[in-house]
């Protein structure tokens, strides 16, 4: 019995057989089986649904963030095509399609908002709020510029203020970008961990049993065949992307060849997927630098990933050239390679060349504004400086231009400053550079110029001008220039020295009588106009009786009546040091401050007159159009003469034809109140480049003064000759008498004898004479 073998035993109580350890196996197989499919299919699904959460959260922030980028960008394109734009109803459209993109990129910032954000995108949004309150009202301030016609400030507002903080915004739109697809790798990677993890549980669970090993294996079959379906769905959607949207995309390989395009990469290059792949990639994306034509993507290691390519230009196929903007993003390591993105830029910066031409150039003319010619003066300066070289800068000023614009209107103006800057541009060399500084003032920078030749070519262009006929409306019209002219040299001062030297030497040709050209020197000084407080210097003029009054005596050229007729002229003493009316009248015009001096000028001549300081006779007093058309002025000037106790006819008011055209109504008013104080009235500079006999029938005046430009040229054009003579029957027949002005020789003055003209006044005649003071 005790050799027997057992068929059983017994161990604490419980008695275990072949069969009981088989259905142990088969059950500890069963267990180990259910462990691994519960365990396989918790992790699996777990995995799953982790990554199609972070899949959907990265589309959502990714769509919102795209679509603020884009809403943004979309912006700052309508304010730069409205500023371009003329007419208004497309304005109107474009600043409509500005108020979609606002109102779409608010709902896009406010949805990403109340998602499951990070601290750092948070962060980011914070920001990017905070510019947008400063980016919102400029983009409004432009838009509000275009609207009410001021392009050329909207520009400048749009450049300088504008754009910078929306490329902040779209800076830190990117940074969310970048974030997204840094999650998204994290989360992969993660994902990836967790999964070869759940695949090291389920194989060590699967090595105890045969079965379970090929259940794992069947499960594992099937799990792969779903997951090369997801993929080849994910690759076909990604396709599906890349060929969708609007920027070119070309994936290079480690050996910088191309290995694919997508439809917009291949309508830019104008090369095919098929004839691109395997070729080096700077055959197929072929990128200059527009101003230096040097390759910018010799091999895609040279251009940085953060790089903008401003300034790129894309060589197609063809020999073609696209201005675009691209980037180049290094793939991980575990892929190797790159990804360029590039997009067409033309329109966007054919925009903003024309934007930077308007902010240089003047409208008007076409000519450099005074920014620019400032920006090139300084450089020209401070070559000088450094290597010696040579300049000079021409100012200039129109003579009688005020003419036009208060006879014909601003159009008229506008007109002859056009064909000016054509006269001017036939005279000055290709490397001068012309500018107009606004208004009537022009600017040459002759570069690498001597003085002697700057003062050839500066009066062959002031006789260009002087020689100019300007026709309006079958009125015909001529100006003159005065021209300063300033050497800039290794002794030349500052940018601002060189300025007001330029500015004291115009003075100085406008003092001389205007229509000349004057080269500085350090005698003139600087321009009193430019450097002290003509308000102040004016206003103690009057105050401290610092004005000086001169006569010009007039000759009578036919029956003399015996009367002394004079013509009152005004001067300011400073320091001993008098200064004519051309120097501080412009100013004094400019501070409103006329019908004061001319009131100065009447009281003081009223004065003398009474105290018997001045021989008695008939004296005349120029008025500025600012005193004429004021009520107050016309009132105080009938108190003077009413209480001066004078007798009737010592008084004569002076005014010049362009006055009388342009403020007629004022005019007539003004003759009609003095007129019963027994007070006279001249008409001065008449056929001055009108020659209008219109008006006179319907002012009351009792004398005319032809201009100096028709009588000093008399005896040499007859057509001048003949003006006279027609103005002084006409003027007869009216009851006027006439007096020719700047008379500066007998012969002249014997001249004017025959054609009948009454009276003759100027330098040759009398030169004027101080009064007391």
């Amino acid at each position: 019995m005790d050799g027997a073998p057992p068929t059983n035993r017994r161990l604490r109580g419980y008695v275990f057989t072949p069969n009981l350890a088989l259905i142990a196996g088969f059950a500890a197989v069963f267990v180990l089986m259910g462990m691994v499919v519960v365990v396989g299919l918790t992790t699996m699904a777990a995995i799953n649904e982790r990554l199609e959460l972070i899949v959907h959260n990265h589309n959502v922030k990714r769509s919102l963030v795209n679509s603020m980028f884009l809403s943004a960008r979309e912006r700052v394109y309508g304010l730069q095509k409205m500023i371009v734009l003329n007419d208004p109803f497309e304005r109107d459209a474009e600043s409509m399609h500005l108020d979609s993109h606002a109102a779409r990129f608010a709902t896009s910032r406010q949805q990403l908002l109340a998602m499951d954000l990070s601290a750092e995108e948070r962060d980011i949004l914070d920001k990017q709020g905070e510019l947008a309150a400063i980016a919102v009202p400029l983009q409004r301030k432009v838009a509000e510029l275009i609207i009410l016609d001021r392009e050329e400030e909207a520009s400048e507002y749009l450049l300088g203020n504008a754009i910078p903080t929306q490329e902040q915004i779209l800076g830190l739109l990117g940074r969310l970008r970048d974030i997204q697809e840094d999650a998204t790798r994290t989360a992969s990677d993660e994902a990836l961990k967790a999964h070869q993890q759940a695949q090291v549980v389920m194989g060590g669970l699967g090595s105890g049993a045969g079965i379970l090993a090929l259940v794992i294996a069947s499960l594992t079959v099937r799990r792969a065949v779903r997951a090369e379906a997801a993929l080849s769905r994910e690759k076909e959607r990604a396709e599906v992307t890349l060929h969708s949207i609007g920027d070119g995309v070309i994936t290079v390989g480690t050996e910088e060849r191309v290995e694919y395009l997508n439809p917009v990469a291949e309508q830019l290059t104008g090369w095919s997927a098929q004839e691109a792949v395997g070729r080096p990639v700077s055959e197929v994306f072929s990128v200059i630098d527009e101003r230096t034509r040097e390759p910018i993507l010799a091999a895609t290691g040279s251009t940085r990933p953060d790089g903008c390519g401003l300034g790129a230009v894309l060589v197609r196929s063809d020999g073609g050239e696209i201005a675009i903007e691209h980037t180049l993003s290094e793939l991980p390591d575990a892929h190797g390679g790159s990804v360029i993105v590039f997009r067409d830029v033309s329109e966007m910066r054919a925009l903003a060349e024309q934007l930077d031409h308007q902010a240089r150039h003047d409208a008007l003319t076409g000519l450099v504004n005074r920014r620019e010619l400032e920006r090139r003066l300084g450089q020209a300066v401070d070559g000088a400086h450094l290597d010696g070289a040579q300049h000079v800068l021409c100012y200039m000023d129109l003579d009688r231009f005020k003419v036009v614009n208060d006879t014909c209107g601003h159009q008229a103006g506008d007109e002859l400053l056009r064909q000016l800057t054509r006269e001017l541009k036939s005279h000055v060399r290709g490397s001068d550079v012309l500018a107009r500084l606004g208004g009537d003032e022009f600017a040459v920078l002759l570069e690498g110029c001597p003085p002697q030749k700057a003062q050839q070519i500066a009066e062959a262009m002031r006789q260009a001008v002087h020689n100019f006929q300007f026709l309006w409306e079958e009125k015909g019209f001529t100006v003159g220039i005065s021209i300063g002219l300033v050497p800039i040299s290794a002794d030349s001062g500052t940018l601002t020295d060189v300025l007001a030297a330029a500015d004291a030497a115009c003075y100085a040709a406008k003092d001389g009588g205007r229509n000349r050209v004057h080269l500085w020197s350090p005698a003139d000084g600087y321009a009193a106009g430019t450097s002290a407080n003509w308000s102040e210097r004016l206003r103690r003029g009057l105050d401290e009786g610092l004005f000086r009054l001169a006569a010009q005596p007039l000759t009578a050229l036919g029956a003399d009546d015996g009367v002394l007729r004079s013509e009152v002229y005004l001067r300011l003493d400073e320091a001993g040091r008098e200064l004519l009316p051309l120097t501080f009248l412009p100013a004094a015009e400019r501070l409103k401050l006329m019908p004061e001096i001319d009131l100065w000028v009447l009281q003081r001549l009223i004065a003398l007159l009474r105290n018997g300081e001045i021989a008695d006779g008939l004296y005349s007093v120029n008025l500025s159009s600012q005193s004429i058309c004021s009520e107050t002025f016309t009132a105080q000037a009938l108190a003077a003469v009413r209480q001066s106790g004078l007798p009737p006819g010592r008084i004569c008011f002076e005014f010049t034809e362009t006055t009388a055209i342009a403020n007629l109504s004022q005019v007539r008013r003004f003759i009609e109140a003095l007129r019963v104080a027994g007070c006279r009235f001249t008409l001065d500079d008449f056929g001055n480049g009108l020659s209008s006999f219109c008006y006179l029938k319907s002012l009351s005046i009792d004398s005319l003064k032809i201009g100096g430009s028709v009588v000093r040229t008399l005896m040499q054009d007859p057509v001048n000759a003949a003006m006279v003579e027609s103005i002084t029957r006409i003027s007869h027949l009216l009851g006027i008498r006439t007096v020719a002005k700047s008379v500066e020789g007998q012969e002249t003055l014997e001249r004017l004898g025959t054609l009948g003209v009454d009276f003759a006044q100027g330098y040759g005649v009398s030169p004027p004479r101080p009064l007391p003071h």
